[in-house]
């Protein structure tokens, strides 16, 4: 086993997955053991089990079937039945072939740019960050966008805010929507990608990249004033913007000509 580092430990503090009581269902001797070493010992697969469930955010029963999920009285921990043990399998020969066979022959960094850090691995909780599907969330907004429209999406990404902005699960900087807004922009949806720029720009109002996005957005849907309020705000905040600078000058409205001086 790999030596346990303080960040594991930490993972795995408090953990909500198999109660320790019930390590006392997990049987002595394993069966069906297709990726993890025939000879490990009860505590190290018990260990290794928990970190995987830590690492998707589940319990026990998300891959195992049958039993109580509670106790794990009478579940059947050799079954291959539910899908998602056999795409634990798939995913963990996949990690396994990430570190052995590409980041292990990564070259080396110099000398002077190590300071004493270990080789860079993967592990389930790099990706999934407590999720057991890990996606970014702005394929999450565009999912449910294509599903249900934008106000749809938009709402999602509220109560994914109210419910994950501590966990760590979701990005939520601006990049995200900055990202999903261009896209739509780019595919001339002017007004959906609107809607994700609004927002984005109310949870960061001095970002630039946000406010001239949110221009766009608002000139791709005709509305004129709103685009050249944006564009402004952007160049306040950014005056060496040229893209901002360029867009206020071909908004702003013309200076009237100036009245010819009266001859004496």
């Amino acid at each position: 086993m790999r030596k346990r580092t303080g960040r594991a430990l930490a993972m795995v503090a408090g953990l909500a997955t198999c109660a320790t009581s019930a390590s006392a269902e997990v049987p002595e001797k394993f069966t069906n053991l297709r990726v993890l070493p025939k000879t490990v010992s009860r505590k190290d697969l018990v260990w290794t089990m928990r970190g995987w469930a830590s690492a998707l955010g589940v319990r026990c029963d998300y891959c195992h079937s049958g039993g109580n999920p509670e106790t794990l009285e009478g579940v059947d921990f050799a079954s291959d039945a539910k899908r998602e043990k056999r795409t634990a399998r798939a995913m963990f020969r996949m990690v396994r072939a990430l570190n052995a066979g590409y980041l292990a022959k990564l070259e080396p960094r110099p000398a002077e740019e190590k300071g004493g850090s270990p080789p860079v691995r993967v592990e389930c909780v790099t990706c999934h960050r407590g999720l057991s599907r890990p996606e970014t969330i702005d394929n999450v907004l565009a999912r449910v966008l294509a599903k249900d429209g934008a106000a749809a999406a938009v709402q999602t990404y509220k109560d994914l805010h109210s419910k994950h902005l501590s966990t760590g699960r979701y990005d939520f900087s601006q990049g995200p929507l900055n990202k999903l807004g261009e896209r739509l922009l780019g595919e001339e949806r002017g007004r959906d990608a609107l809607s994700f720029l609004e927002l984005n720009a109310e949870n960061y109002p001095t970002g630039p990249w946000v406010l001239f996005l949110l221009g766009e957005a608002r000139l791709a849907t005709g509305d004129r004033a709103g685009a050249l309020e944006a564009f402004e705000r952007t160049l306040a905040l950014s005056p060496q913007d040229a893209h901002a600078r360029k867009r206020v000058d071909e908004l702003k409205p013309a200076a009237p000509p100036s009245s010819p001086a009266p001859i004496p």
